[in-house]
């Protein structure tokens, strides 16, 4: 994990924000699993949530492309993020992370403020995600790809 923390340490300085955090689907079925680093948190955080489809992270996976919000706007063809909503968070950039060539997860920065991400952004967040990949540990494990399903 401390390679991970460092990674979004430096996904935060580089691009300026918030939030950074690594989410896994691959690890426990039914759920994400979440690494996230934050200014207001001196330590890293690791927990698991269930599997929501209307979470950023949630659509990363599903449409195995990176998503950029620039301004949180709650309409029908962005994701609903129910994180994001109540943490009054703004604008968000997520790319794949891959294992054995299937999306496992997404690696994200994330803003309180509106912003307009650049492609220097994206540049930089997809070279960390690679990062965030030679960490994961795959090697002779079967990598699990559910479906992503809505929790009540």
């Amino acid at each position: 994990m401390s390679g991970e923390v460092s990674i979004l340490k430096m996904i935060r300085s580089t691009l300026y924000a918030d939030l950074a955090s690594v989410s896994r689907t691959d690890l426990r079925p039914g759920y994400f699993s979440h690494i996230v680093d934050t200014d207001a948190s001196p330590m890293a955080e690791k927990f698991e949530s269930p599997f929501l489809s209307t979470t950023c992270c949630a659509a990363v996976i599903d449409s195995q492309e990176p998503l950029i919000m620039e301004g949180l706007k709650f309409d029908d063809n962005l994701p609903q993020c129910p994180m994001m909503k109540a943490e009054g968070l703004k604008a968000y950039i997520g790319v794949p992370i891959y294992a054995n060539d299937l999306v496992v997860g997404a690696v994200e920065a994330i803003c309180r403020e509106p912003r307009v991400w650049s492609t220097t952004d994206l540049e930089h967040i997809s070279k960390f995600a690679r990062l965030i990949e030679t960490l994961m540990p795959i090697e002779g494990q079967e990598v699990h790809v559910p479906k992503l399903r809505l929790v009540n």
